[in-house]
């Protein structure tokens, strides 16, 4: 079961001059989810019979891929719609003309000029080397993870940070300082 844990913020930032909002300490709440392995799902009947077809339909897809000769292709277009689809979701929005100069300039071998088209190929990287990297059944490792991220911040004003996994509370909204009037708090790290 999900719970909310309450914690004290000390701040180490006080006398710094920073305004009263973020150098002071605070009570905050942090959210811990419900854990996914064993959990049991039950879905009403109209929903248990969407997911079924929604297998089958899946089944049949990988059966007929199967059997074509050159369905790289169009795995290739989906994985790269996919990649720019989620980048959306990240305020991260080209056309499909930006992204191609992109790819041509980093082919080249050259800086990047447009920081979001580079950040798009970031993603579609890292999705390329998720779906290479894991079978079927396979664990997704914290190892695997890590490459992903280092793979999605390269070369942006953020790389330093890819491939590291975070050993300090984080949090969003509010302060950067602290935790305080933030709208999210996860789990400690």
């Amino acid at each position: 079961m999900s719970t909310v844990l309450k914690r004290r913020w000390r701040s180490d930032v006080g006398g710094t001059g920073l305004p009263r909002k973020d150098s002071r300490s605070c009570e905050y709440e942090a959210y811990v989810p419900d854990h996914l392995m064993g959990r049991r799902f039950f879905l009403e009947g109209e929903v248990a019979a969407d997911v079924a077809d929604a297998e089958a339909a899946i089944v049949r897809l990988n059966i007929e891929a199967n059997a074509r000769v050159d369905t790289e292709a169009l795995a290739r277009i989906l994985l790269r719609a996919e990649a720019v689809a989620s980048s959306r979701i990240e305020g991260l929005e080209v056309g499909a003309r930006r992204l191609l100069h992109a790819e041509v300039v980093r082919g080249m071998h050259q800086a990047a000029a447009d920081v979001t088209a580079a950040e798009v190929l970031n993603n579609i990287d890292a999705m390329v080397f998720a779906v290479e990297s894991i079978d079927a059944g396979d664990p997704i490792t914290v190892d695997i993870l890590l490459d992903m991220h280092r793979r999605l911040l390269a070369g942006t004003r953020l790389e330093q940070y890819g491939g590291i996994a975070r050993d300090q509370q984080n949090w969003i909204g509010g302060s950067a300082n602290n935790p305080c009037a933030a709208v999210f708090v996860p789990p400690s790290p």
